[in-house]
């Protein structure tokens, strides 16, 4: 779509020299290079409609596991155009139920009027590795787990990790994207993730407490004090939140696969 962030960066890209080839897949790198293809796994579903309305402009969010199993939803309308969508952490095959539900209770409560529906999903998945290169071969993005465990935020972990990526590959320094990630980015995923340990615990009546907590305050605050690390989140991290999520990232000793599948590395 013309203006949209996508296309912006394309346009930045081919301006830069690269050559971007649709519909192709590499499988394995000699020479190096990034990875960032995108989620191996799903940690969270999203799922529902993309659609014309006539509707004003606005937002508009729920927290309820009748909608969206420890996760959320929402809807979006700008200048004619509209998305629905149920975020699901949990029992992702009732999806089709839960997507039903959020236009039933979106219609109650906010008028929802959809045209020329169109259904669309994605999943995503979130993990803190404590190493996302392998040679010459760099991990970025979701392809890395660098993907908000909480709600499922990532744009700018991706496009943060991607430039970090970049620059050690052209610098020839991988410790050196090891050590940026240290600081700028894995203390911000360990508290993604005990965020979203306890978060799955809340339930509906949680849901209920936090937000007349919060009810009338400044949202943006609240979600920087929830996402700023703290001296306690490593270790509440690795007591509670590690347990809970296997890290993926296939790092092998002398393999060039961009996801491996060597002989006697499959699991």
């Amino acid at each position: 779509m013309p203006g949209s962030l996508d296309l912006a960066l394309k346009e930045q890209a081919l301006e830069a020299g690269a050559e971007i080839r649709f519909g192709e897949t590499i499988q394995t790198m000699p020479a190096g290079g990034i990875v960032a293809h995108g989620p191996q796994r799903a940690d969270v579903i999203a799922a529902g409609y993309l659609f014309d309305t006539d509707m004003q402009d606005g937002a508009w969010a729920v927290v309820s596991d009748d909608l969206a199993p420890k996760g959320y939803a929402y809807v979006l309308v700008h200048a004619g155009r509209g998305t629905l969508a149920s975020c699901i952490f949990r029992d992702f095959h009732h999806e089709h139920q839960y997507i039903a539900r959020c236009v039933d209770f979106f219609r109650q409560h906010i008028y929802l009027r959809m045209k020329n529906k169109k259904r669309f999903g994605g999943v995503g998945n979130s993990a803190v590795h404590r190493v996302t290169h392998k040679g010459n071969i760099i991990y970025a993005g979701e392809s890395a787990g660098f993907q908000d465990a909480l709600f499922g935020f990532g744009m700018r972990w991706a496009m943060l990790s991607g430039a970090q990526a970049a620059e050690a590959l052209m610098n020839k320094n991988t410790a050196g994207y090891e050590r940026s990630l240290d600081r700028r980015l894995r203390k911000f995923a360990q508290t993604s993730e005990v965020n979203r340990w306890f978060y799955q615990r809340l339930g509906n009546d949680g849901y209920r407490t936090a937000l007349r907590r919060y009810k009338g305050g400044e949202a943006r605050a609240w979600m920087q004090r929830i996402y700023r690390p703290h001296w306690w989140t490593p270790v509440l991290y690795h007591l509670l939140a590690q347990k809970s999520k296997k890290q993926f990232l296939p790092i092998h000793e002398g393999c060039d696969c961009t996801w491996c599948k060597c002989e006697g590395h499959l699991v």
